[in-house]
């Protein structure tokens, strides 16, 4: 005997967007990993510790990803609200990407909490 599934099933176009969300995400990060990031560490690090903060910049991502991501998770699906599970915290990703965007695009860090933060003007 079958069970009776309530779920969709797939059409080939909808496998065909799958893929091309997939690959251009899957091409997005390989460059961002293998070409921006090795990069970007060797303009903001002395030549002789590039290896250095290449890998803890690597290896710090990778763990912020492998802790976040699950407990994000974990979070949404025990979310009991009228919106769905998901939706109450698209306000939240959206801020941190932001917040991320904006330091991204300042060239240092510290350059950035000195002319954001009043009580750090002097820190240099």
């Amino acid at each position: 005997m079958r069970a009776i599934s309530s779920e969709r099933v797939l059409s080939k176009v909808d496998h065909l967007y799958l893929s091309f969300y997939w690959f251009s995400l899957n091409f997005h990060w390989g460059a961002m990993l293998t070409v921006l990031l090795p990069i970007e560490v060797l303009t903001r690090s002395p030549e002789a510790t590039k290896a250095l903060y290449l890998g803890l910049v690597a290896s710090v991502g990778s763990l912020a990803g492998m802790m976040v991501q699950p407990i994000a998770g974990a979070f949404s699906d025990r979310c009991q609200l009228s919106w769905g599970k998901r939706r109450p915290l698209y306000p939240r990703w959206r801020s941190g990407q932001c917040g991320r965007i904006v330091m991204d695009a300042s060239s240092n860090f510290a350059l950035f909490l000195g002319r954001c933060l009043p009580f750090s003007t002097t820190w240099q």
